[in-house]
């Protein structure tokens, strides 16, 4: 919403704060496996192999590793904690 006359104007921003959990999962690189704390087990990875469309360029092809939690991110983002996921939302 926003109004103005000759001499004045403003507007109103509405903030929407990501609120996003960020979970740390124990993971085998070597195993390809992931810790479930609800089995006490290590259970495989589900991968999703994707490719990426690239105008004028080669096609990219990203393979993502699935556990019950959601999607590992590629990188680290807490600066040496590996396995860290966002849940997908519906």
């Amino acid at each position: 919403m926003f109004a103005r006359t000759p001499f004045v104007s403003w507007g109103i921003t509405a903030l929407y704060p990501d609120v996003m959990d960020l979970f740390v999962e124990e993971i085998d690189e070597a195993k390809q496996t992931y810790f479930d704390a609800q089995t006490g087990k290590h259970e495989p990875f589900e991968t999703i192999e994707e490719t990426i469309k690239v105008r004028l360029g080669s096609d990219v092809t990203v393979t993502h590793k699935v556990t019950k939690n959601g999607v590992l991110i590629q990188g680290d983002l807490l600066n040496g904690s590996a396995g860290q996921l966002m849940p997908w939302v519906p």
